[in-house]
């Protein structure tokens, strides 16, 4: 399943980038970038791009490890991407974009959940909370101690 939701987040990067170099009204190198900027975001899309193996193969601490840092680096990127040249993106962008923060909050915080979908996992902020829980139900306390759902 996450190899997949990888592929998905990948083609999405890619469409939102055709349809941006299609896009008449965007502003032709608008935002100058040095080869070293390049790299940067060669590097950070390769990442997205080496997790579909890795997802598969990788033991499970090292699988969740590496999910968790690579889902929450890509949802921090497109959300600084909305910020990147100081007008407000197209709304095709803001389409993609959104699809985007969703497919990799999901990836960074679906471990410990099996592949249900819930809402709840939809934010990426659960992340802490889900590391946190596993840590200490292997320390042999409770689900509810540990999310303070006891009284």
């Amino acid at each position: 399943m996450l190899s997949t939701l990888w592929i998905f987040a990948v083609m999405n990067y890619i469409y939102a980038d055709v349809f941006t170099a299609m896009d008449p009204s965007a502003e032709g190198g608008s935002v100058r970038m040095s080869h070293g900027m390049m790299l940067g975001a060669a590097a950070l899309m390769e990442t997205a791009m080496v997790m579909v193996p890795l997802s598969r193969f990788l033991r499970y601490r090292a699988n969740r490890w590496a999910n968790i840092v690579a889902g929450v680096m890509h949802t921090m990127a497109v959300i600084l991407s909305l910020f990147v040249g100081g007008a407000m993106p197209a709304s095709y962008y803001l389409l993609v974009a959104s699809v985007e923060v969703i497919s990799t909050s999901f990836i960074a915080t679906m471990h410990g959940s099996g592949t249900t979908l819930k809402l709840a996992d939809l934010c990426w902020v659960r992340v802490w909370t889900r590391w946190r829980a596993k840590q200490e139900l292997r320390r042999g306390e409770t689900f509810d101690n540990v999310l303070g759902t006891t009284a």
